[in-house]
């Protein structure tokens, strides 16, 4: 789901892998039933220095799909807003609060995400990084407060989705709600150069 880029951002800079998954990432099948009896789907890939067998890599096993289909991967997701202006701060530290956003994007201001320079900045979507916390997250056995790291796994931009994200800002912002809820990603996918893209199409909440 790495389909965006930082400008003027160096990587190690600011602690984000390009959103996009690398292509040819599927390995066995640990916890292909679980998945499929939580939401029907398989799972989502990212390259680390670790293996990711959980929510990130394919969990449906060897089924004869090659290299260059990313039809296996979640049309929906669970994930929480963060914007680039804060999350490449150092240690992604929201600008009104200070609360690293990568321990706890739940705790993202509306009214952080409303200003002018966070809310034209790109829109990424964050996702248990964990493997394990992953598959718990999917099968929704997991708390928000319990996943130990999140990173970006999408962005809103160039799609109909970010004005979506920013009508529910207002709607929030006039209701007087401090936070952002859990939001739920839905897509399609399509093969880059080297990775899977995902492309959001709508949010609910």
């Amino acid at each position: 789901m790495r389909s965006c880029s930082l400008v003027g951002q160096e990587e190690a800079d600011v602690g984000i892998r390009p959103p996009g998954i690398p292509l040819g990432i599927y390995p066995a099948a640990s916890a292909a039933a679980m998945l499929a009896t939580a939401y029907g789907f398989g799972s989502m890939g990212h390259e680390d220095d670790h293996d990711h067998s959980g929510m990130y890599t394919n969990a449906v096993g060897d089924v004869g799909m090659d290299d260059e289909d990313c039809s296996y991967l979640p049309t929906s997701v669970k994930v929480y807003a963060v914007d680039e202006a804060c999350w490449t701060r150092p240690s992604h530290a929201a600008i009104d609060t200070g609360v690293d956003l990568s321990l706890a994007p739940y705790e993202h201001t509306v009214a952080c995400q409303l200003m002018g320079h966070c809310l034209e900045s790109t829109t990424f979507m964050v996702a248990p990084d964990d493997d394990e916390e992953a598959q718990a997250w999917i099968a929704g056995t997991l708390d928000a407060e319990a996943v130990t790291k999140w990173m970006p796994i999408a962005s809103l931009d160039g799609t109909p989705c970010k004005d979506t994200y920013k009508m529910a800002l207002e709607q929030s912002s006039t209701a007087g709600e401090i936070t952002m809820p859990v939001i739920t990603m839905h897509g399609t996918w399509s093969r880059g150069a080297d990775t899977c893209d995902f492309t959001c199409e709508a949010l609910s909440m």
